[in-house]
């Protein structure tokens, strides 16, 4: 049984191609098209009442843009943009528009999408539907790195060409996101995803995601963005459904007359998309580059990295005295401490500390006079010529810290406490992976690796 009715279906082809001839330039035609939409036949507002992760929704979706486009609907998506299309322009949008408003909307979304998404110095960014690599350049030139995929060999041709002289140059691939998600070597993790115009190119988006969240794709704190897309406060006229193509004149001419998939998504939906895969959901915009600049940036609420090691009830405790000290080489922690935070795994030659910070809970007070003295087995490189600061009872010490061959232990002593905190300041924790010379990735933010502390009554 049809959805649409196909004679008001060719009705729309006449105002489209009228639409076209009238239209004098790219932009006056987006104008035009903005000012008509077809209206949804009653049957689809049943998709409603269904479960929008469901298969059945998926097959009832996949219908409805069946009867839009009038062929059988591809699941895998095509290129984001191609170029040399009837009545359109050639060459990079928006630039190829010589429009100044296009060009300014795509650099500011550009820069608002980088200073949201907030991600760690030289990270691993995987950039699905790169298209002629507006964004592609932009994060390379940050210094990321990145994978961009785009299924057009045409578009990733002019990518590489565009970027083949950035210090940092991207790893542009032809594929679709399952054929590169299925074949690539998990040598290493990407701190973000982002999805810029193209999240609503892909039909199964919930798979896609689950995939890369679940397949040790991505780190335990990576964000997936989704950024450039018909993102509606709720269902409407437009998109009569939680999820589905849009009806809006634009997406009509765009799947009417090249067979794209040109979807929209209500807020709801996508925030219960994410919290589905174990993501919280936040929505941003920058209202002068509109719709460009509407971002939705998930994150996982990880309290602390799963590289630390807490003291708790139930770790491992080897018997010590305070002045005996705690010894960072062997498993386990001391009976002297109650609780300790801000330290990874043991290996081998103490522990390298994780974050800003490392903090130590006594079971009783420290000696009012105490030396404590920390032997160090490595100082990872950022933090070699800044301050360790040792801070007991609100007083606070600091030293320089230097390369292990040049000193290995540093002695803090004070005077008049009444205590059982001690915390030490880590000057500049550092990711390994974020020092792409050092071909390592490991996403721990390292500052020192420690020997042993201990502690002398003076």
């Amino acid at each position: 049984m049809a959805i649409f009715d196909q004679g008001e279906l060719k009705e729309i082809d006449e105002i489209l191609a009228s639409i076209e001839n009238g239209a004098t330039r790219d932009v006056n035609l987006q104008d035009r098209l903005a000012r008509i939409s077809i209206r949804a036949a009653g049957e689809l507002r049943t998709l409603n009442e269904m479960d929008p992760f469901s298969d059945e929704y998926l097959t009832k979706i996949r219908q409805v843009h069946e009867e839009i486009v009038g062929q059988m609907h591809t699941m895998e998506p095509q290129a984001t943009r191609q170029s040399n299309h009837e009545g359109e322009s050639s060459g990079p949008y928006p630039w190829d528009a010589r429009h100044p408003k296009s060009v300014a909307a795509m650099l500011i979304a550009c820069g608002f999408l980088i200073q949201v998404a907030d991600i760690p110095r030289h990270g691993r960014i995987l950039e699905v539907g790169c298209g002629t690599g507006s964004l592609t350049w932009n994060l390379a030139r940050m210094g990321y790195r990145v994978d961009a995929l785009d299924p057009s060999f045409a578009q990733c041709d002019s990518v590489v060409a565009t970027t083949r002289d950035l210090p940092f140059v991207p790893n542009v691939i032809a594929s679709t996101l399952n054929d590169w998600i299925d074949k690539r070597q998990k040598s290493y993790k990407y701190d973000a995803v982002i999805f810029f115009e193209s999240f609503h190119r892909i039909m199964d988006h919930k798979s896609c995601l689950e995939k890369l969240t679940r397949d040790g794709h991505i780190e335990d704190n990576a964000k997936i963005i989704i950024a450039a897309e018909s993102i509606f406060p709720s269902t409407s006229e437009l998109l009569p459904y939680p999820w589905g193509p849009r009806l809006d004149g634009a997406s009509l001419r765009s799947m009417r007359k090249w067979g794209r998939l040109e979807l929209g998504f209500t807020r709801r939906y996508l925030q219960h998309l994410l919290a589905r895969v174990g993501m919280q959901y936040k929505h941003f915009e920058a209202e002068s580059a509109l719709p460009l600049s509407r971002i939705v940036v998930g994150s996982r609420r990880i309290r602390r990295p799963y590289y630390e090691v807490l003291l708790t009830a139930q770790s491992r405790r080897h018997e010590a005295t305070l002045e005996e000290g705690f010894d960072l080489t062997v498993e386990g922690f001391p009976m002297f401490l109650k609780w300790a935070s801000g330290l990874s795994i043991t290996e081998g030659g103490g522990r390298w500390t994780v974050g800003p910070r490392v903090d130590l809970v006594f079971n009783e007070q420290l000696p009012s006079r105490v030396e404590i003295v920390l032997e160090l087995n490595d100082v990872f490189g950022p933090n070699v010529g800044k301050h360790l600061t040792v801070t007991v009872d609100q007083k606070s010490q600091a030293e320089i810290l230097r390369t292990v061959e040049d000193r290995k232990t540093y002695s803090f002593k004070f005077r008049d406490i009444k205590t059982k905190i001690m915390t030490l300041q880590i000057p500049h924790p550092t990711r390994p992976k974020d020092i792409p010379e050092l071909c390592n990735e490991d996403a721990r933010q390292i500052g020192i690796a420690i020997r042993s502390i201990s502690f002398r009554e003076l």
